[in-house]
């Protein structure tokens, strides 16, 4: 109850700031579920998000719902959430073991001349633990990296066989609009996630570089919250849905 008090008091603390819904909770695959109530583009990229993560993952997603026919329909996306909502939730939830928010950009991927569709995802270092997911060559992002809002990136397997033409070009350049970012690792192979994303042409980024080198804003598209274990997916659950109190305005549905 205690954590569950402190977490309450820091979202009254910044009310003004976080008075839009936080709706979305859902839990790694198990949300395929919720996707039947959201279509199109929505419906594309909330899966972009969950696809790469596992069961037990849960991610928080900001924006606006509504019960239509029993059906829980997703609206809109709101700029409601911020690194500072990211490191309460770690500091002030005991059964969270890692918490990673993250940012989509879109710039112009491009090396020697040659352009290529890719996405960016901006992450934190724990984001590598949370999707289970590692370099082959190289390394992750590290506290670092988004400390210094460093110009570093790990790319997927296929931007380095199409950009480089090798499988491990670390310490080479990769452009993101005229921006040089310094490649640092290169991620395994995964193939295609449940959105029909390959996830061998991403890049990731320090998240601090996607808000604010690229993107210059300062809320972030969501946040990955991977539980001590399995067993306190509930609880974690109930505790993020109390951040959400009633005189907040706040909706959450899972």
């Amino acid at each position: 109850m205690g954590a569950v008090k402190s977490l309450v008091s820091y979202f009254k603390e910044n009310k003004k700031r976080m008075l839009l819904s936080i709706i979305g909770i859902a839990i790694g695959v198990f949300s395929l579920t919720l996707m039947m109530g959201i279509t199109g583009a929505m419906k594309r990229q909330v899966l972009k998000a969950l696809g790469t993560l596992g069961s037990n993952v849960i991610v928080v997603i900001p924006g606006e719902v509504k019960n239509l026919g029993g059906r829980t329909i997703q609206l809109s996306f709101y700029p409601t959430l911020t690194l500072k909502d990211a490191k309460a939730i770690s500091e002030k939830c005991p059964s969270v073991r890692e918490v990673s928010p993250y940012k989509q950009v879109n710039p112009n991927v491009h090396y020697g001349g040659k352009s290529i569709k890719a996405d960016v995802f901006g992450v934190t270092p724990e984001y590598e633990e949370i999707a289970d997911y590692h370099p082959v060559c190289g390394r992750f992002l590290t506290k670092d990296d988004v400390e210094g809002i460093l110009q570093t990136a790990v790319i997927g397997m296929d931007v380095a066989e199409e950009l480089y033409g090798e499988t491990c070009p670390v310490g080479k350049t990769i452009y993101l609009f005229n921006a040089p970012y310094r490649i640092v690792g290169v991620m395994e192979k995964r193939g295609t996630d449940l959105s029909g994303e390959n996830l061998d042409e991403r890049v990731y980024i320090p998240i601090t570089s996607a808000t604010k080198r690229i993107s210059n804003v300062d809320y972030v598209d969501g946040i990955y919250i991977l539980p001590v274990s399995p067993n306190l997916i509930p609880e974690t659950i109930k505790k993020l849905k109390n951040f959400c109190s009633k005189d907040m305005e706040k909706k959450i549905s899972q």
